[in-house]
């Protein structure tokens, strides 16, 4: 049984310090899952840390597809104004072109979170 300044620790906890503290330099790993420094965690406690991030990287997955979505609308729309109500001017094909980039600027940042978090 290991003893911290609180007193001993049971053995189905693990104690997570501040990082880059010395007595808790084992445990460093345990800092990406933990939110709070100084921190006592159970195993079912950390169980559910893990699975509490998991569904937040779905999440983030959900709403990377909505933004390629909304991208892909707000491109058509333009895409409708350009083809249909504009004379062709060189303002006009500039400022379509500027908003084809930003498009592709959009959908490769989209497409780069998606493909970090799978």
């Amino acid at each position: 049984m290991a003893s911290s300044k609180e007193g001993p620790v049971k053995a189905d906890t693990i104690r997570v310090g501040r990082p880059g503290s010395c007595s808790n330099l084992r445990f460093n790993l345990w800092f990406l899952f933990v939110s709070k420094s100084d921190s006592i965690l159970t195993k079912e406690d950390l169980g559910w840390h893990v699975t509490q991030r998991w569904q937040s990287y779905e999440r983030e997955v959900r709403s990377a597809i909505l933004r390629a979505i909304l991208i892909a609308i707000f491109y058509s729309v333009q895409w409708f104004n350009y083809f249909i109500f504009t004379e062709g001017t060189e303002t006009d094909i500039a400022f379509h072109r500027n908003i084809t980039f930003l498009c592709i600027g959009w959908s490769l940042m989209s497409l780069a979170v998606l493909i970090t978090l799978r």
